[in-house]
């Protein structure tokens, strides 16, 4: 690394990197470009930004003291558009000095890292660190107005004030990791007019209110995800359409939780994460009843198992409609290859052809258990989900393979809607036993406990989806056959 354009502060410097080398004497303006800084000396890292006006990435692992002693002369820097900032030394009675920063910064990308600030857990301590934390914010933030990315990377318990938001009026993404909120925080109206791109992951009871909050007119892109997996059984998440009109993409990556479904007319493309069973299922019955209520949907991702009822019930709705103005779903992701009792059927309907497929029944959970859970049938865990043929024994084991993160232990009821457009008496009837189903594949799984099978063969390419279109061929062979070559692994 050119040493002129990078320098490396460490706390002890024998430690430098091999291609870095020790803090120069700032006896000069010096070309520095890149500076990367992981000490508690306030008075060096402050001379070292007073003579390098050309800096462009700054990246500092400090203290709460050094940080705000230099934040003065970090604003000062007219070239610095990324930076990175990371609590590393703090302890009890490390407070932020707030210094007089008045000069606005051209920073463009900003990222803040409060984890280090979780490794003590008294009251007292936890109380300090969010008041370092808001004063940074309110004395700090409001004189970054270039910036367009922000991450702020939390642990759970830390409280942010999340009012700053509506003052950063160029910002385009948003990344949010860990943070929380007291029972007594309010939650007023946040409007970011440029927000393209928000990445959520916070404790689960925080969303539903922090969600309600956002007027973010421009959003496109949306990830949802939770830290307390333990706690999201049961529970309910809204996503308010009004507030995102223009959403396109949705990432839900909360698993066992429950999807209150609104109509969202831009969306084109929604992708469940492994886990979330309820949700999607919740999601392809909803899309059954009232298909006009995401007219722009193309795209449906699962990265575990869909019930392929609901599936192929949703797809023979949705795809042939005579009404013009609703987009057809062209393109399914699955977690692995299919046998072609499900590829075929399923490559035809998102070509927009009516096809002959197994029943309902025979598509559903209770029909799929009645293969599952014989123990007289070979067949390794994936290939009984995908209708794939396989050779793997049944296996005797003392802890049975885990059958709760297939589907979850209770389903949505029927959602209260109207069908529109109307929908036959028998497919409303099939759609209100879905309970039922799911009762008696979780009676058979409560007998699965002497027995059980290889979790995955080696026909299977793991971490991986595949993409089923139109134009995904049919492989001629057997019943359940895998058909690899046919398919394209994409990673999420």
């Amino acid at each position: 690394m050119d040493p002129s354009r990078s320098v490396w502060g460490w706390e002890d410097d024998a430690e430098v990197p091999s291609d870095g080398y020790r803090v120069p004497p700032p006896e000069q303006p010096l070309a520095l470009e890149v500076l990367t800084w992981q000490k508690r000396d306030a008075s060096r890292l402050q001379e070292l930004l007073g003579c390098s006006p050309r800096l462009k990435q700054l990246t500092l692992w400090t203290s709460w003291k050094t940080l705000g002693l230099a934040l003065g002369d970090v604003n000062k820097l007219p070239f610095l558009s990324n930076t990175s900032v990371n609590m590393q030394w703090v302890n009890s009675g490390d407070k932020f000095l707030s210094s007089t920063v008045t000069q606005n910064t051209s920073i463009r990308e900003l990222s803040l890292n409060f984890t280090y600030c979780e490794y003590k857990s008294t009251k007292e301590y936890q109380i300090e660190q969010d008041t370092n934390i808001s004063q940074l914010i309110h004395s700090w933030l409001p004189t970054l107005e270039q910036v367009d990315t922000l991450s702020i990377l939390v642990g759970s318990q830390r409280i942010i004030p999340f009012t700053f938001l509506s003052s950063l009026r160029y910002l385009r993404v948003l990344h949010i990791v860990g943070a929380g909120f007291d029972d007594n925080s309010e939650f007023p109206e946040l409007t970011l007019n440029a927000l393209e791109d928000l990445r959520l992951n916070h404790p689960l009871q925080c969303y539903n209110d922090f969600l309600s909050s956002l007027r973010c007119p421009s959003l496109l892109l949306l990830i949802l995800q939770i830290m307390d997996f333990n706690h999201a059984t049961n529970m309910t998440l809204r996503l308010p359409s009004l507030q995102f009109p223009r959403l396109s993409s949705l990432y839900w990556k909360i698993p066992q939780a429950k999807l209150e479904i609104s109509p969202h007319m831009a969306l084109k493309s929604i992708s469940f994460s492994n886990g979330a069973s309820q949700a999607a299922g919740d999601f392809c019955t909803y899309l059954i009843l009232r298909p006009r209520d995401f007219p722009s949907l193309e795209t449906v991702k699962f990265y575990q198992f869909p019930e392929w009822d609901l599936l192929f019930l949703m797809l023979e709705r949705r795809n042939f409609l005579l009404d013009q103005s609703i987009s057809k779903i062209t393109k399914v992701f699955v977690p692995t290859t299919l046998g072609l009792v499900l590829k075929e059927p399923l490559t035809s309907l998102l070509g927009g052809q009516f096809t002959n497929r197994l029943s309902n029944h025979e598509l559903s959970i209770s029909g799929m258990g009645e293969i599952y859970f014989d123990k007289s049938l070979p067949g390794c865990h994936w290939c009984c989900l995908s209708m794939q043929a396989c050779s793997s024994p049944v296996i005797s084991m003392p802890y049975p393979l885990s059958l709760s993160s297939i589907w979850s232990e209770d389903r949505a009821e029927l959602p209260i809607v109207n069908p529109d457009p109307p929908l036959a008496d028998h497919i409303l009837d099939w759609l209100s036993q879905r309970q039922t189903r799911y009762d008696k594949w979780k009676a058979s799984a409560e007998d699965f406990n002497l027995w059980t099978r290889e979790r995955v063969c080696g026909s299977h390419e793991l971490d991986s989806a595949f993409i089923f279109s139109e134009f995904s061929t049919s492989n001629p062979s057997s019943y359940r056959s895998v058909a690899t070559a046919t398919l394209e692994p994409v990673f999420d």
